[in-house]
């Protein structure tokens, strides 16, 4: 009879750590496909993201960089001379200061020209990368030219330096994103100059010839 008994406790204790461990287990399975679909989600968002996300990188990497866009600016500025008829003079940039989670500088500069032509630049540094924003604008005018003295502030923000975890989904663009992005390629992107490494010859060795 106890060992009858001793074996009913034994069968009873036995079938619910089995019960135990298959409950454990469809848990995992499920967690399993869960993170499964996250990351086939992923890499169908990915794959049909791929073909646009590197033009998209630079567009937004441009228009806010994670470093000083100073002097990114300022070649901007200047290459606008070449686009309208003006003279840029008293160029000058201020000292970088931390607002928040942006950063920025104010670059200050003349623009002298007719008026058409001064108001068509000011309108060209408000379109282009990096962004920027007109702080002050002082006008002088004769009867043939005009001068305005400029003060615009230009921005940056460091990259994300955490990411977010593997298994959390991937948010698709808004309209409102995608319309972002759309105007951020329409501005004025700069031409960043890349020089080939030339390959110097060895010199003739003038007395073993």
């Amino acid at each position: 009879m106890g060992l009858f008994v001793a074996s009913v406790v034994l069968y009873v204790v036995g079938g619910r750590i089995l019960i135990d461990q298959i409950k454990a287990t469809r848990e995992k399975i499920a967690r399993l496909e869960k993170e499964t679909s996250v990351f086939e989600e992923k890499v169908s968002i990915l794959q049909d993201f791929s073909a646009t996300s590197s033009n998209y990188i630079n567009i937004v990497s441009t228009a806010l960089p994670d470093q000083n866009a100073g002097i990114t600016f300022i070649s901007q500025i200047k290459r606008g001379t070449q686009l309208v008829p003006v003279v840029i003079s008293n160029i000058n940039a201020g000292s970088p200061l931390a607002e928040e989670e942006l950063s920025k500088a104010q670059i200050n500069f003349d623009v002298d020209g007719s008026l058409a032509e001064v108001m068509n630049f000011v309108q060209y540094v408000s379109s282009v990368s990096p962004l920027s924003r007109i702080e002050k604008i002082r006008i002088n005018q004769t009867a043939t030219a005009a001068r305005a003295t400029v003060t615009a502030s230009v921005f940056w923000a460091s990259f994300p330096e955490k990411l977010p975890d593997i298994t959390q989904p991937i948010d698709q663009l808004s309209a409102d994103e995608q319309t972002m992005l759309a105007d951020l390629a329409k501005r004025v992107q700069p031409v960043f100059l890349r020089f080939t490494p030339t390959v110097t010859t060895p010199r003739a060795d003038p007395f073993n010839l």
